[in-house]
């Protein structure tokens, strides 16, 4: 799944740190951000728990690097009426929760197929409910190539926000985290850089 480091000093693998400079996703928050009051819904919702929590293993978005040598499948994408062909490790399995995200990256890591409701069938071909072929180098945003925009509403690659096990290791993250919060503690409308409320 997830790689265990992060590149050597001087090198940008786009598995490890995926997307441009320039993308929101690694944007720096600027000087002027202004931040909820410590006693806000929204933080009081990150501090209290049990909302304060990681999701890996469950309901979260297992990324695997595909090898040259992994086989060729067919990957059908239901809602946009389309097919891919990608190289998927055999043991790639999607998350067992009700979104059933999967991520592969290609083995040149410049792009992902990501993967909504997706299952794996016995010959290794998988169906998916909505299937997007993204851009590493890319921004991680707009993605406007099917009926609909991506695997998250917010019309974002869902590789976007992700905590890697090495960030963890290293106790360092430098860029944008996405957050769930309960629906009750939401403010409604598109949040920049989305176009759309997710």
């Amino acid at each position: 799944m997830l790689a265990m480091a992060p590149a050597a000093a001087g090198e940008r693998d786009l598995f490890l740190t995926p997307f441009s400079a320039a993308s929101p996703w690694n944007t720096p928050i600027g000087a002027g951000a202004v931040f909820s009051a410590d006693d806000s819904p929204q933080t009081r919702d990150l501090l209290d728990g049990p909302h304060a929590l990681i999701h890996a293993g469950t309901w979260s978005m297992p990324i695997y690097l595909a090898a040259a040598s992994d086989p060729w499948v067919r990957v059908h994408d239901a809602e946009n009426a389309r097919d891919f062909r990608a190289q998927v490790p055999p043991a790639a399995r999607p998350d067992p929760m009700g979104d059933r995200h999967m991520f592969v990256v290609a083995p040149d890591k410049t792009q992902v197929l990501e993967m909504y409701g997706a299952r794996v069938g016995a010959d290794g071909s998988i169906a998916a409910v909505r299937a997007f072929r993204v851009d590493l180098r890319g921004p991680g945003m707009f993605l406007k190539d099917g009926r609909f925009p991506g695997v998250r509403a917010m019309d974002a690659s869902g590789m976007g926000g992700v905590i890697r096990a090495w960030e963890l290791r290293a106790h360092r993250i430098d860029h944008a985290m996405t957050f769930l919060l309960p629906y009750a503690r939401l403010r409604h409308g598109p949040v920049w850089p989305s176009a759309r409320e997710d």
